[in-house]
């Protein structure tokens, strides 16, 4: 549903609010937050059923807009491999934090008996670490968010400089 509403949003997001695409990825990186946090205090199904569908929905944004941005930002010479980089980052951290949580689940389940293991609390700590990962990238985000801001403000004050220094004056004489 996130990779099929994406494109919609960001230029939704761009037409009416005129947001530029970093603060975009502020907002797509806060979803995954709220998500992870969501299933980390999950403790009846209908909460966790909620989680888990933030989370299928703030991956779809990631995956919808993310390459927009590389494209945007680096260029399409070398899309390819700078989206497989990114691809083959996230899906890295992925495959980590997997294995932590499993090996945080096996660490903490009493005699490898799941009933004994109320309310997700066997691996509430790979939660905990997962919020932390995702509350870093928000603040990465936000950082380069402020910064291409910066960037665009210096960019568009020198644009309006050169312009002015570029018309010439063309002295209005009145007919004698």
């Amino acid at each position: 549903m996130g990779r099929l509403t994406i494109g919609f949003v960001v230029d939704t997001c761009k037409r009416v609010w005129n947001l530029p695409r970093s603060g975009i990825l502020v907002v797509v990186v806060l979803s995954v937050v709220v998500s992870q946090i969501a299933v980390g205090i999950a403790g009846t199904l209908p909460l966790l059923l909620v989680g888990s569908a933030l989370t299928g929905l703030s991956y779809g944004f990631i995956f919808g807009f993310v390459p927009t941005l590389v494209s945007v930002w680096f260029g399409t010479q070398h899309f390819g491999s700078n989206w497989g980089l990114t691809s083959m980052l996230i899906g890295f951290s992925g495959q980590a934090l997997g294995a932590f949580f499993g090996y945080v689940y096996d660490k903490n389940i009493p005699d490898q008996d799941p009933s004994k293991c109320p309310s997700g609390s066997c691996y509430r700590v790979a939660f905990v670490l997962s919020i932390g990962i995702a509350t870093l990238g928000l603040l990465a985000a936000a950082v380069l968010a402020r910064r291409r801001g910066h960037r665009r403000r210096q960019n568009r004050r020198q644009w309006e400089a050169e312009e002015v220094n570029h018309i010439e004056y063309v002295p209005f004489i009145l007919a004698e």
